[in-house]
């Protein structure tokens, strides 16, 4: 009965198929687009990590002058 159904019936040429598709998109995305995600990441990542530690700095100065007067 389940194997009536199209969608559930295992093709062994489908099966290579796919994998031999999933692995040639990996391939391209490992060689080509990964890299440049991560580095867009690692980017932004210490863009943020400046301007927490800049405003941490600036919080930090204006309650010392704070403090003085």
């Amino acid at each position: 009965m389940l194997a009536s159904n199209p969608l559930i019936q295992v093709t062994p040429g489908l099966m290579i198929w796919t994998i031999i598709c999933f692995l040639a998109t990996f391939y391209v995305l490992k060689r080509y687009a990964f890299g440049r995600i991560q580095a867009a990441i690692d980017d932004r990542r210490e863009r943020i990590q400046k301007a927490l530690d800049e405003a941490l700095a600036e919080i930090d100065f204006s309650q010392l002058e704070g403090s003085r007067s």
